[in-house]
């Protein structure tokens, strides 16, 4: 039969979707990537291999990699295309943020609505409502990424004016620190 070649997001995204937010699709222990060829019975480069001519990863392009050691092909890395230092360098880090942000963004729509309590000498929210609400988001956030990041805080602003009589705003601030991936090991 003929195989057609696939791009290597879509080895990448099929493989992400059967993972929790948090894992990489690189992780070697997961396997190769079943159905992924990039090379020939003969062991020849049929298509770029990572391991072989390297650098296309460091220009944040996601590849495919073999090992000296292991048959099949593997995910060099699961990279967004942001610059380095960013907070979603890697799909997992999207991932998990998305999560946490539908989380939070669910619970926050069943609160649209609600009469909230004011501190009349500041003119913001009251400081028990924010804790309430703060409290509310986070078990949602919590739940929604559980092992898959190393934090997640929900913080509710309370610096937001909330007066006159019209729709009022309250800001709402979500952190995530995502899980850290090993990509090397210097052995000494």
């Amino acid at each position: 039969g003929v195989t057609k070649p696939m791009p290597v997001s879509s080895y990448i995204a099929a493989r992400a979707e059967l993972l929790g937010t948090g894992v990489d699709p690189a992780e070697v222990d997961l396997g190769p990537i079943p159905n992924a060829n990039i090379d020939t019975q003969q062991a020849l480069p049929l298509y770029h291999d990572e391991l072989l001519f390297p650098n296309l990863d460091s220009l944040a392009l996601s590849t495919l990699r073999s090992f000296f050691d292991r048959s099949g092909a593997y995910v060099t890395d699961a990279l967004m295309m942001s610059s380095a230092g960013s907070d979603y360098f890697y799909l997992m880090n999207a991932r998990t943020m998305n999560a946490a942000c539908q989380a939070v963004y669910t619970t926050l729509t069943t609160l649209l609505g609600q009469g909230i309590r004011v501190n009349l000498t500041t003119g913001f929210i009251f400081e028990p409502q924010a804790e309430k609400w703060e409290g509310i988001c986070q078990a949602a956030c919590d739940k929604a990424v559980a092992g898959q990041v190393s934090g997640v805080n929900v913080h509710i602003s309370r610096n937001d004016p909330l007066t006159g009589n019209g729709p009022q705003t309250v800001t709402v601030t979500l952190t995530c620190v995502a899980l850290k991936y090993v990509k090397q090991f210097t052995v000494t």
